[in-house]
């Protein structure tokens, strides 16, 4: 599933992006933001290595075993709630049109 994620997603949202029909600017924006937002997870710990390093690590240290502890109940919830919006677009696709 986490292999499958990562490609499906960016074009879901490019294609999403594409639909709003903004000029060049404001798509370009709307692309620039949405990778920002995507590769939070990688650039800030980067930042907090640069510019504290020892503790970038006590947090790594301390999300890894919180991650270690609760990642199927994460990927649950994840799960639910991105079910519960391709339901709910569904449904809002089928009573319009």
């Amino acid at each position: 599933l986490l292999e499958i994620v990562p490609r499906v997603v960016p074009a879901v949202a490019l294609k999403d992006i594409a639909q709003v029909g903004g000029g060049v600017a404001e798509t370009a924006g709307l692309i620039v933001v949405f990778y920002l937002v995507m590769f939070a997870l990688v650039e800030l710990p980067l930042l907090g290595y640069l510019v504290a390093p020892e503790r970038t690590g006590e947090y790594a240290t301390r999300l890894n075993a919180w991650l270690t502890t609760n990642m199927g109940r994460l990927a649950t919830w994840a799960l639910v709630g991105a079910g519960v919006l391709l339901i709910a677009r569904g449904v809002a696709a089928a009573t319009v049109g």
